[in-house]
């Protein structure tokens, strides 16, 4: 609906640049990245000095893969504003990206004491958490910036009354209730590795609802897992608040949270706290940063007792790894060369399967 809108103000006022990078920002909401670009093209063409319309673009031609254009962008807003902390973080982003390694050290500090001033005026960082463990070694910081985000979760949740909320008391008549929730049940990692988890679960003792806001439901895997749960709810259409008030009708008992701070969660609905135990596993590898949750799943290799105080969770500890995989999978059949794949006939090849910045 709001494309409509900006597209009749431009027909309005035309050569204004605010209208145009306003409509790219609505085609870049729905994953139109290429008609984004046109319009911040457009925007930075009538004000070559809007930092906002510069830093759009760049991200428009990120998320397309021209990561070189981005950063193009990035380093002009810099220009503009030697400050601009979301241009800082996009930069260091795009150039860990490309393995472009040299600049880090610098822009790390000046990202730290952004960073430092926004906490101690009590705002949320322009650091995602997220960001925040990819470049930082520090877990007191990594856990400050998680939970700056955290409070602005919960600040901005109206009040809602806990009154009869955890009726849904332990009882020997039926199964244990567990939530999964998640917006990342379609062809992604996290649903790669859980393929099988609903499917194991012990039906004697335990019921799984699987509670999704992921928009590619049409996913194979996303398929696989809908017919692995024992219900379904869809959250694509509902906000927050009503979502948490149906986790609760549905008298959830551990509620799980499969996102964390990952991109596109929707972690203000666990801050409703419509579960009387919830927990937060496998999709960020760090602390939420808040008392949403009771529990991390995890292992004392990625987390040892000494890292306690940098969570705000318990950590409840499982036996071996903290990461599920399907062991249904078959290894491939087909026999790799040394000498096709242009490597030496001996020594240990090292390997990362990951996207260039995890190195």
């Amino acid at each position: 609906e709001a494309k409509s809108f900006y597209a009749r103000a431009i027909e309005l006022q035309p050569n204004n640049h605010h209208y145009h990078c306003n409509l790219g920002i609505a085609y870049f909401s729905t994953g139109k990245f290429r008609q984004a670009q046109t319009c911040f093209e457009k925007a930075v063409e009538l004000n070559p000095t809007s930092t906002i319309a510069h830093y759009s673009l760049g991200m428009a031609h990120t998320y397309q893969g021209k990561i070189d254009q981005g950063i193009q962008c990035y380093r002009r807003v810099l220009e503009l504003d030697p400050k601009d902390t979301s241009a800082l973080n996009a930069l260091y982003r795009d150039l860990q990206e490309t393995c472009s390694w040299k600049e880090l050290d610098d822009l790390g500090m000046r990202l730290d004491a952004s960073t430092d001033e926004l906490i101690d005026s009590g705002k949320p960082t322009s650091e995602t958490p997220f960001a925040s463990i990819r470049r930082s070694e520090d877990p007191e910081r990594n856990l400050k910036v998680a939970q700056s985000w955290s409070e602005h979760f919960i600040s901005h949740n109206p009040t809602t009354t806990r009154e009869g909320r955890f009726e849904n008391a332990l009882s020997s008549q039926r199964p244990l209730r567990i939530g999964y929730i998640s917006g990342c049940f379609g062809d992604n990692p996290v649903a790669h590795l859980v393929r099988r988890l609903f499917e194991v679960h012990n039906r004697e003792l335990f019921h799984c609802t699987m509670y999704s806001y992921d928009p590619h439901e049409a996913s194979p895997y996303f398929q696989k897992l809908k017919a692995q749960s024992d219900a379904f709810r869809s959250f694509n259409e509902i906000d927050d608040a009503k979502a948490a008030k149906l986790i609760t009708e549905d008298k959830i008992d551990i509620l799980v949270d499969l996102m964390g701070h990952a991109r596109d969660n929707r972690l203000a609905i666990c801050s409703f706290r419509p579960a009387p135990v919830q927990v937060t596993y496998l999709g960020f590898p760090g602390s939420v940063g808040s008392s949403m949750f009771d529990y991390v799943f995890t292992d004392e290799r990625l987390t040892p007792p000494e890292c306690a105080s940098h969570y705000s969770e318990k950590f409840a500890y499982l036996p071996h790894c903290y990461q599920i995989n399907d062991n249904s999978l078959e290894i491939a059949p087909d026999i790799v060369d040394r000498q096709n794949e242009g490597l030496p006939a001996d020594g240990f090849i090292f390997c990362s399967f990951n996207r260039a910045y995890k190195i």
